[in-house]
């Protein structure tokens, strides 16, 4: 009984740390600290973000929302804390019962009576509210924006140009990421093409 707190006490930690429990690239992240920032919000629950070992304040920081906490704030006593995972594949989003089922195992998590609770996740359950949800929690840092602007100039200014990701996976065999490999002998060609295609420009009327 002396390590139970009461709810409004708890302080729901999203947390990533380096060998720990997969939640997916920096997209599948946001999308993550998004959702249970709302649910959060919507709960009145102090809410903060680890991000190890990049660094998130290098390139985001607070905007509307402090969610940063020291390190020294940072509760490890498994007496203490409640770490938990929830997970989603990310091939099916317009399924309301996937949606459903994650809002209540998250608010059953949030709903432990521990000091911290600790989330790793990739879940997707604000999607609609993700431009709000984003604005409250982030803008870009000084470094970030100077290098925003800057390319903003050279490409002529706010809604002047239309940007293409690429995304190889593993397909070059350079990391592990799931999907095909190419043959070495093919590599070479692939990329060849690629850089052709990336030479591709486009002229918005």
């Amino acid at each position: 009984m002396d390590n139970r707190y009461e709810h409004n006490e708890n302080v729901i930690i999203y947390m990533v740390q380096p060998e720990t429990t997969f939640s997916g690239g920096l997209s599948d992240r946001l999308r993550g600290i998004t959702s249970i920032y709302g649910e959060c919000k919507r709960k009145n629950l102090p809410f903060k973000i680890v991000f190890e070992p990049l660094h998130l304040q290098d390139y985001l920081v607070p905007n509307q929302y402090d969610w940063q906490i020291e390190a020294k704030n940072i509760c490890w006593d498994s007496k203490k804390v409640y770490p938990c995972t929830l997970l989603t594949y990310n091939n099916n989003l317009e399924n309301s019962a996937q949606i459903n089922a994650q809002k209540k195992i998250l608010q059953y998590y949030l709903n432990k009576s521990y000091k911290q609770i600790h989330i790793y996740s990739n879940m997707a359950i604000a999607d609609n509210d993700f431009s709000v949800l984003f604005n409250e929690l982030f803008r870009p840092s000084e470094r970030l924006q100077n290098q925003i602007d800057y390319h903003l100039r050279k490409l002529g200014g706010e809604k002047k140009y239309i940007s293409l990701t690429f995304r190889f996976r593993q397909l070059l065999g350079d990391f592990k990421e799931g999907g095909d490999i190419l043959p070495e002998s093919e590599r070479e060609l692939y990329f060849k093409v690629y850089k052709r295609c990336r030479r591709i420009t486009f002229k918005i009327p």
